[in-house]
């Protein structure tokens, strides 16, 4: 056990230096914020044309925001950083270099994992950081809208965190097919497919099914309450996630690079 720690913090130490204020860092900084950013103009410049007097401004405000965030930012963001950031290694041949150091291939392939995993947190706290932020702001700058006169914070909190639990599912499919193959546009490539298919098939009764929905569906809980904290995208998205991680930990002690 002490050791399995030992290779993974000293892994993970290791990788998070190699991405530490680069493009990766800042692109998970910088990209949940640009659906924010633009919502914010939107009600900051029309805001009185979508907001009715005696409306809770929260309710449009953070719903737009989790929906665009779930249904484009989420899945491309995803296959992006996977992508680009397991590209590297393919191009220079770093897989190689990695697979020779003295330690497991599945730590190899698991220091990736939860790295890229904490890249993608990141960007979830900076999202929902700035949703509320930027709701605070527009009640101080247009206060006529009525933001300054509700709070949500618990409640887009709890949908910021099943978002990015419905989305565990696609960052682990999206991670195997970077790790696998060289091709960086397959892999973005993929990513947008899968996400096109989900929006040409929302309507399909059984889209609920279908892992790029998940986010979707996730987001939808800000509006329409569940009973519990979790819905069934939420257990569908963990549970694939386990099985696909575990069969490519599996897969990557058995991976030959030449």
């Amino acid at each position: 056990m002490e050791s399995t720690l030992t290779y993974l913090g000293r892994g993970i130490s290791a990788e998070a230096l190699k991405i530490k204020f680069t493009w990766a860092f800042w692109l998970s900084l910088l990209a949940p914020l640009s659906i924010v950013g633009m919502t914010f103009l939107v009600f900051f410049f029309r805001g009185e044309k979508l907001v009715r007097p005696g409306m809770d401004p929260w309710l449009l405000w953070a719903n737009n925001n989790f929906y665009a965030t779930a249904q484009l930012l989420v899945p491309m963001f995803l296959a992006l950083i996977t992508a680009l950031v397991n590209g590297i290694e393919h191009s220079s041949l770093g897989w190689k270099q990695l697979y020779a150091l003295p330690m497991p291939k599945w730590a190899v392939f698991l220091n990736k994992y939860l790295l890229q995993l904490g890249l993608v947190a990141l960007s979830f706290v900076t999202f929902l950081a700035g949703l509320l932020a930027g709701g605070y702001l527009l009640g101080w700058v247009r206060s006529d809208l009525g933001f300054q006169d509700y709070h949500h914070v618990q409640s887009i909190a709890v949908t910021g965190f099943r978002i990015f639990i419905g989305s565990l599912a696609i960052f682990t499919l999206q991670f195997c097919i970077s790790f696998r193959f060289k091709s960086i546009a397959m892999s973005i490539g993929l990513g947008i497919l899968f996400t096109l298919a989900f929006l040409i098939g929302s309507r399909w009764e059984h889209i609920g099914y279908f892992p790029y929905s998940w986010p979707y569906f996730s987001a939808m809980t800000f509006t329409i309450k569940p009973a519990g904290l979790f819905i069934e995208q939420m257990w569908y998205s963990l549970g694939l996630s386990v099985l696909v991680l575990l069969g490519a930990l599996y897969a990557s002690t058995r991976r030959q690079i030449h």
